[in-house]
């Protein structure tokens, strides 16, 4: 059967220059290449070929970002985006297909929780939410579509522990929140965890996640709060950030999967399959954000990051213990190190953050155990809290200053406590 070709739905972006980080999951540091997107006015038509992964650019409202995959042993992946796998049409097509995306979230219930499944319809173009069902699950994992840069997010639910070992089979003793990863060959289920068109629908697949490995160009994606309820990815390049009120404090968890960012007051169990590392300690601080892209400063509260920590802080074993940090002359001087660091990195190109944030989301009031009313109900937040999951610095040209400007406790007797 001769597969067919459909139209995407994604914002056209003209010619421009990205200076761009490779996301590794084998380093702190970002690699960069610096590239050129060229991109036509008409709209993309998506087209399997055998040789190599084509995306024809043709649009007037949307298009695709110029993402390829190569597989040196099973030929090549067509890149689409959620719009795509939404199309009724898609499944007939789906064959060697990617997602491309950056995990935002990982979120395990606690003492079989469970969670509102907004079952969704097509009616033309839109859909039409129908009554919510409660469902048990295990963990459902937020993700972000590199792919379109609106900044919209899917999911992926997963209701047994069994789904989500066999999800991570490849990756789970490196991934962690904020890395760039592919799902293969997704499909649509026509549930999400919002009523809002778009928002979160709930995409499976049968393929373990694997790491995307392969250059990409991610343009910045807005930090703009829209009017409607919706969960927004954000990317900004070349951001300046001040950190006050740097502490090193007891972690959730010894893992890496969750980055360590929940703080233990907040919820009882993280994402992590397992304990990763032998220290249970993550650097938290308050961060203030400002870039050109940026209408306001964002500011994040209680900035908690496993990977922002090792760009600071080097010999943490296991071992080391709080009160090590926690007396006065070393918290100085351990804020004096980060403060100076920041500050180098804000003279040599700054930083790129990447996060999201949920305005209205009936799944907010969900996981604080409130049921909603109605599945029509819309939520207008009256502030949005964001949520950081990368913070890398923007050249790697900063990369020999951090190795050799990290933090070390004086040396001690670390089997006693100070």
């Amino acid at each position: 059967m001769t597969k067919r070709s459909f139209q995407s739905h994604l914002p056209h972006r003209s010619s421009q220059f990205f200076v761009v980080p490779l996301l590794l999951h084998t380093s702190a540091l970002p690699v960069f290449f610096l590239f050129t997107s060229t991109m036509s006015d008409a709209t993309p038509s998506i087209h399997q070929h055998s040789s190599s992964t084509r995306i024809q650019s043709n649009t007037q409202q949307h298009n695709h970002l110029p993402l390829k995959h190569q597989r040196t042993n099973s030929g090549s992946y067509t890149v689409v985006t959620l719009y795509d796998v939404q199309k009724p049409e898609f499944n007939e097509i789906s064959e060697d297909t990617i997602l491309i995306g950056m995990i935002l979230n990982i979120h395990k219930s606690e003492l079989n929780q469970r969670i509102p499944i907004f079952n969704t319809s097509f009616k033309g173009s839109t859909k039409t939410p129908t009554p919510f069902v409660q469902e048990k699950y295990d963990r459902y994992i937020s993700i972000a579509d590199l792919s379109n840069p609106d900044g919209t997010c899917f999911c992926l639910l997963l209701q047994t522990n069994k789904q989500t070992r066999e999800l991570f089979s490849h990756i789970q003793d490196k991934v962690a929140i904020g890395d760039i990863i592919q799902v293969i060959e997704p499909k649509a289920t026509n549930r999400s965890l919002s009523t809002i068109t778009n928002d979160l629908p709930i995409f499976t697949t049968t393929s373990p996640l694997e790491f995307y490995k392969h250059t990409i160009q991610l343009p910045t994606y807005p930090y703009i709060i829209p009017d409607n309820p919706i969960t927004k990815f954000f990317l900004l390049h070349g951001v300046k950030i001040n950190v006050v009120r740097a502490t090193m404090e007891n972690s959730i968890c010894g893992g890496r999967m969750c980055d360590r960012a929940a703080l233990p007051t907040t919820t009882k169990t993280c994402g992590c399959m397992f304990e990763s590392t032998p220290c249970k300690l993550v650097l938290q601080m308050d961060l203030y954000c400002t870039c050109d892209d940026c209408a306001e400063t964002i500011f994040v509260e209680n900035y908690r990051s496993w990977k922002t920590t090792e760009l600071f802080i080097e010999n943490l074993t296991r071992s080391t213990v709080k009160d090590f940090y926690s007396q006065r002359d070393r918290q100085r001087r351990m804020r004096e190190v980060i403060k100076h660091t920041v500050q180098h990195i804000n003279n040599h190109g700054g930083w790129q953050i990447a996060g999201w944030f949920r305005v209205g989301s009936l799944q907010d009031a969900a996981e604080k155990g409130v049921k909603p009313a109605t599945t029509t109900t819309s939520i207008t937040a009256q502030s949005v809290t964001p949520h950081i999951v990368s913070l890398t610095p923007e050249s790697n040209a900063v990369s020999l200053y951090l190795k050799t400007n990290k933090y070390s406790l004086p040396t001690l007797d670390l089997t006693h406590r100070v």
